[in-house]
């Protein structure tokens, strides 16, 4: 048994932290490969998280999780909505990685029972997808954008959003270094089943950026298909129901399940724009979805601004005050 055995494991654990300038608080979360915990950072007395493989890991993963965490601190990050490492070390058979600690992510969201008004969930979408815009400009295709990789804070000014897991993100190869649009990944399937795009799915392994589109899609489509509050003034401004089942006559879809946006009641009280940039991007095809993320990073940020000419704002700031007294 190596030196992170069960047995001894957190007293061990907390003097190697204590070696690099930190004190354990709490676990945060548990995954299928690793632990995330705060911690204290003891210079300064701020919070962190700090990401490791837990008790007595198996030398596969060991190695798995370090060429990870190694990618993620060779990217070297610099934009406010993708995570950043904060430190990074090994000591023994483990490896940690400091980052900023986040208070809650967007699974978390969608597992309660409240309704949220739109401002604050398009927020949350259009700081995602800026942050996916940097990695694609830089030349990394995430693979895995769900719910569970999107962090945020709430703040004096409203949300801040990050994206975080790289594990299995892939950078484009050299020749294609400024068309990312025609880089193919290679040879396995990868992703979360619930958020992959289809061409994921399938044994050749051959995508592109665009699956990374079809996620999003899929990300907007939960959060603002079953978060939303009902908001009849925001209808009023939009093209109405005739129009919006014309349109999802003519969706192909390659889940067997309905976009949450097209359920119950709930296109009623979403914006034409919203719904029609949602099912381009659930394409089955990757050809029919956006063909580049800043495209759809417009659209949304069009659709915020048409909302606050409404009074938005005000409706935005209400719902994060709102948020923040129940959590």
């Amino acid at each position: 048994m190596n030196s992170y055995g069960e047995n001894n494991f957190d007293e061990v654990y907390r003097r190697t932290l204590r070696r690099h300038g930190y004190q354990f608080v709490q676990v945060i979360g548990k995954g299928g490969m690793s632990r995330v915990d705060e911690v204290r950072h003891l210079a300064t007395g701020e919070l962190k998280a700090i990401k490791h493989l837990g008790a007595n890991p198996p030398p596969d993963k060991v190695e798995r999780f370090k060429r990870t965490l190694r990618r993620e601190t060779e990217y070297a990050f610099d934009h406010p909505n993708v995570m950043k490492g904060l430190d990074f070390f090994e000591d023994g058979a483990n490896i940690f990685f400091v980052m900023p600690r986040m208070q809650h992510n967007l699974e978390h969201l969608l597992l309660d029972d409240r309704k949220y008004e739109l401002p604050f969930l398009l927020d949350i979408v259009v700081q995602t997808v800026a942050g996916l815009n940097y990695l694609h400009q830089n030349g990394i295709i995430h693979r895995d954008l769900k719910p569970s990789n999107i962090l945020y804070n709430l703040t004096a000014d409203g949300v801040w959003v990050v994206i975080c897991d790289f594990g299995l993100s892939q950078d484009k190869v050299a020749k294609f270094k400024t068309d990312l649009s025609r880089f193919v990944g290679g040879g396995r399937r990868a992703g979360t089943l619930n958020y992959a795009a289809p061409e994921q799915m399938r044994k050749d392994g051959r995508y592109d950026k665009r699956c990374d589109i079809y996620s999003m899609g899929r990300v907007i489509d939960e959060l603002v298909g079953k978060k939303t509050s009902q908001d009849k003034r925001y209808l009023n401004t939009f093209q109405q129901d005739h129009e919006i089942d014309a349109l999802s006559r003519r969706i192909y879809l390659y889940k067997l399940d309905k976009p949450f946006i097209l359920t119950g009641d709930v296109r009623r009280h979403l914006p034409y724009s919203l719904m029609n940039l949602v099912l381009r991007c659930l394409q089955k095809h990757p050809e029919r979805r956006p063909s580049d993320i800043v495209q759809i990073f417009y659209e949304l940020t069009k659709i915020q601004q048409e909302y606050r000419m409404m009074n938005g704002a005000e409706a935005l700031q209400k719902e994060v005050l709102t948020y923040r007294a129940k959590a």
